[in-house]
């Protein structure tokens, strides 16, 4: 792999290969995804995609931690406002905030989805270890700071926001293969069912 002269292309003919692999990678799977494919996609060589990358296992695992890097970038972004948000309200903050990210480039969201359902044991255990990393950093932008005092007794926030998790992961689920149009109702019920735990689990939600 000689991701250092990769870094050299110039930045738009990156992105060209990036987002042809991104693409590809989540229509087909990994599996079925063809270097020749994502390389005539990116408008460049099979033979040069091999040189930077030089398996297409190791192109995969590039994708995924370049959609993590921007998946946590968005969080840092979002920090300010996340910040002086309550719990509830980071949750639907977090959540605008990657959906700006990703119609601003559908195929991220594409892959991401694909990426949490990909089951190839070439690429899934270390799937597995770059989410379990990136899991850490996440819960700190959405619990650092927040009035635990607010919840009822017995409430952890780390099992909700475990549990916002599995919603998102249901929301991909049922979105995958449908037009980015259709996510619109999805989010409208994410928050709608955010709403409905702030009711159920803050002491003062009418407040």
């Amino acid at each position: 792999m000689d991701l250092e002269n990769f870094n050299k292309l110039p930045e738009g003919k990156q992105q060209d290969v990036i987002n042809a692999g991104l693409t590809c990678f989540a229509h087909d799977g990994y599996k079925k995804a063809a270097i020749s494919e994502i390389a005539q996609a990116a408008g460049v060589s099979k033979a040069s995609v091999f040189h930077y990358f030089g398996t297409k296992a190791a192109l995969y695992l590039y994708l995924v931690d370049y959609t993590i890097d921007l998946w946590l970038a968005a969080f840092a972004k979002a920090q300010p406002a996340l910040a002086s948000a309550d719990f509830f309200e980071r949750l639907v903050l977090s959540v605008q905030f990657k959906m700006q990210l990703m119609k601003a480039n559908p195929a991220i969201l594409l892959f991401i989805t694909s990426m949490y359902y990909e089951q190839e044991d070439q690429v899934r255990p270390a799937i597995n270890q770059k989410l379990r990393g990136s899991e850490g950093i996440r819960a700190g932008f959405m619990l650092d700071g927040i009035d635990g005092s607010r919840f009822r007794q017995g409430v952890d926030p780390k099992l909700i926001l475990k549990m916002m998790g599995w919603l998102s992961a249901g929301i991909a689920e049922e979105w995958h293969g449908k037009p980015l149009e259709a996510l619109d109702d999805l989010l409208a019920e994410f928050y709608a069912i955010t709403e409905m735990l702030k009711q159920a689990m803050y002491q003062d939600a009418g407040l």
